[in-house]
């Protein structure tokens, strides 16, 4: 059995989660019918642009990356990330094919 971390999120790993939360939000919204598919993308980006102005270094946000210790061989599985800040918390799921 493997155990579960939570770590600081490295730049790597913000840069490589960014783009997720982009697309969800976006599709959230157009979903809902808030948004058209046109105006999605870029009002999403430009939301996540406000609040996260100097990306992982944006002081009062906080992103932490949750992590399955496989064992020493194998190192680290990223299974999801936590954003807090401004009074709110987000927790997301990461999914990925596992072929």
């Amino acid at each position: 059995m493997s155990d579960i971390a939570l770590e600081r999120m490295t730049q790597a790993q913000f840069d490589a989660w960014l783009p997720r939360p982009f697309a969800e939000y976006a599709r959230d919204h157009m979903s809902a019918g808030t948004w058209s598919e046109e105006e999605g993308e870029e009002r999403s980006r430009g939301e996540h642009e406000a609040l996260l102005p100097q990306g992982l270094a944006t002081p009062d946000q906080h992103l932490w990356s949750i992590v399955r210790l496989i064992d020493r061989e194998h190192g680290r599985d990223p299974v999801g990330a936590v954003e807090a800040g401004a009074g709110a918390a987000c927790l997301r799921q990461q999914h990925r094919d596992r072929t």
